[in-house]
C-alpha cells in the first residue's frame, strides 16, 4: 500500500462525488479568483455540477457586491429572473459573495446613506430566497487600498471629529443591527459564512489597543448583527486562520479556541449566543501547492497531493457544516483539474465510506499522520469501542501518562475527563448517532492522539 493510499483509506477508486443524496451531512463550497457569475452559471450550471463540490460562492454580473455601497440600486441589478431559473441539482450549497467595504466608506452616522445600503441588502435577501441560495459568503477584509481612509473598520478621531472610540462603536453596532434585519427581510434563515468573526481582531489586539487596530471597529458590528439575527440565521466563522494548518491538534481545537476569543470579547448579554457560533474550515489551494513563491516549501507533487488530502479530510471532520475550498492560480469552471479532482473525490470517498459504515457500534484507536506522507507517528494512546443505541464509550489506554481525554462532537468539545487512568467507560448525554465524535487523548510529554468516529 502507497503512503497516499494509506492517508486516503481503503476507499473505490472512482469519481464518485459526495452529494446530498449520500448522507453524509458535510458540504464542501468553492471559493476562488475564478468565481462564476449568475450569467455564466446559466449557461454551464451542468458542467460546474460535474466538479468535486457541494456549492459555490458566486457574484452578480455586475460586480462583486460591496455592502457599503451607497448607490441605490435598480432591482433588474440583482437578477432576480436569472436567479429564479437556475436549476441546481448537485450543488446545495450556494452562496452571494458580499464584502464589506465600498469607496466611500461605511458611512456609520449618515442615516440616508444607511437607507440605500439597507435597500440594497434587502434585494440581497430576496436574491437568496428566489434562487434557493444558502447565504452570503461575506468578507470582511479591505481592499481599496489606495483610499485607507475609507476602510470602515479603523477608528481615528480625525476622520470621526473628535467622536470617542465607544461613540462611533454604537453607531456601528446599530448598523450590525439593520444590516442583519435587511438580510433576513426576505430569506428569514439565511447563513453568513464569514471569512472570520474575532479572530484576526483578538490577535491585533494582543499586540496594541483594540481602538488603535486595522479592525478596530469590526468588534462592534459583529455584536449588532449577533444580537439583531433571528434564531433560524446561523453566523458561521470561516477560520480564515487555518489556511496553514498541517496538523490534527490545530484542526480538532481550532473550534473551540477562536468560539471563545469571539465570546471574550462580546458583552455578558451576548457571550451565549455568540458561544453557539458554527465554525467552518477552509482548504487553501494555493499555498499546499506553492503557486505564489512565498507560499513554495519546495514539495514534491506527492507531498502537495498528501497535504491537500489531509486538509480537506480533517477539515471535514471536524467543520460543523461547511468547508470552503479557497484558491487563485487555478480555475475550476473553464479548465479541467483532473489529477486534483481525483484526489478530492477519493477523500469526498472515504468520508461518505465512514460515514455509513453499517451497524450500531464502531472500534479502533487512535493515531497521528504525517501530513505531508501518510504515515503513522508514534505509537497509538488508546483504542475504544462505541455503542450509538446506548451512546457508551469505552476506551483502553496504551500507558498510564494519560493526562487528559477529550471529546468532540465536529468543533464543540462535549467533556474532558483527567488523569482517566488505564480504562475509560462512559456514557455521553445526548444522541451521536451518524454524528461525528472526535477521541484526543494528550499525554504527559504533551503528545497528542486522535480517532473519528463515524
Amino acid at each position: 500500500m502507497s503512503k497516499f493510499s494509506y492517508l486516503i483509506g481503503l476507499v473505490l477508486l472512482c469519481n464518485m462525488n459526495l452529494t446530498a443524496q449520500s448522507g453524509y451531512p458535510k458540504k464542501i463550497v468553492q471559493f476562488g479568483w475564478d468565481y462564476p457569475t449568475i450569467s455564466y452559471i446559466k449557461e454551464h450550471i451542468k458542467d460546474m455540477e460535474k466538479r468535486p463540490f457541494d456549492g459555490v460562492a458566486y457574484s452578480f454580473d455586475f460586480k462583486i457586491y460591496d455592502l457599503f455601497d451607497t448607490t441605490l440600486y435598480p432591482e433588474k441589478i440583482f437578477q432576480f429572473d436569472d436567479l429564479k431559473n437556475l436549476r441546481w441539482k448537485k450543488f446545495t450549497a450556494n452562496f452571494i459573495r458580499v464584502r464589506a467595504q465600498s469607496l466611500t466608506g461605511a458611512n456609520w452616522m449618515n442615516d440616508h446613506a444607511w437607507e440605500n445600503i439597507v435597500m440594497n441588502v434587502r434585494n440581497i435577501s430576496k436574491a437568496l430566497e428566489v434562487s434557493g441560495a444558502n447565504g452570503i459568503f461575506f468578507d470582511p477584509e479591505y481592499y481599496y487600498h489606495h483610499l485607507p481612509e475609507k476602510n470602515p473598520w479603523i477608528y481615528n478621531k480625525d476622520i470621526y471629529q473628535g467622536m470617542s472610540y465607544e461613540e462611533v462603536g454604537n453607531y456601528v453596532r446599530k448598523r450590525g443591527v439593520q444590516f442583519i434585519y435587511a438580510l433576513e427581510y426576505y430569506k428569514p434563515d439565511p447563513e453568513l459564512l464569514c471569512f472570520y468573526l474575532m479572530s484576526l481582531v483578538t490577535l491585533q489586539a494582543r499586540q496594541k489597543p483594540i481602538s488603535q487596530t486595522g479592525m478596530a471597529l469590526y468588534p462592534f458590528f459583529v455584536e449588532g448583527m449577533i444580537a439583531g439575527k433571528n434564531v433560524h440565521t446561523n453566523i458561521i466563522d470561516g477560520n480564515e486562520l487555518a489556511f496553514s494548518y498541517n496538523s490534527e491538534r490545530q484542526y480538532a481545537f481550532s473550534g473551540e479556541e477562536i468560539r471563545k476569543w469571539g465570546v471574550d470579547m462580546m458583552p455578558d448579554s451576548l457571550k451565549e449566543v455568540y458561544h453557539q457560533t458554527s465554525i467552518a474550515q477552509p482548504v487553501f489551494f494555493d499555498l499546499v501547492y506553492g503557486t505564489f513563491p512565498q507560499y513554495n516549501k519546495g514539495y514534491t507533487k506527492n507531498q502537495k497531493n498528501n497535504w491537500l488530502a489531509f486538509d480537506l479530510y480533517y477539515a471535514c471532520k471536524v467543520s460543523d457544516k461547511y468547508v470552503w475550498f479557497y484558491n487563485s492560480k487555478i480555475d475550476w469552471w473553464r479548465k479541467e483539474n483532473k489529477e486534483l479532482e481525483g484526489v478530492i473525490n477519493k477523500v469526498r470517498t472515504r468520508l461518505r465510506n465512514e460515514f455509513n459504515l453499517a451497524g450500531d457500534s464502531v472500534a479502533g484507536q487512535s493515531s497521528v499522520i504525517d501530513y505531508l506522507t501518510g504515515n503513522k507517528i508514534g505509537e497509538s494512546q488508546f483504542r475504544y469501542s462505541f455503542n450509538s443505541l446506548s451512546n457508551t464509550i469505552n476506551v483502553d489506554f496504551s500507558t498510564d501518562d494519560i493526562t487528559d481525554f477529550f471529546i468532540f462532537k465536529n468543533s464543540r468539545m462535549i467533556t474532558t475527563v483527567k488523569n482517566p487512568g488505564r480504562k475509560l467507560n462512559m456514557v455521553l448525554g445526548g444522541q451521536f448517532k451518524k454524528e461525528n465524535l472526535i477521541l484526543i487523548s494528550k499525554n504527559k510529554s504533551h503528545q497528542y492522539s486522535f480517532s473519528f468516529v463515524d
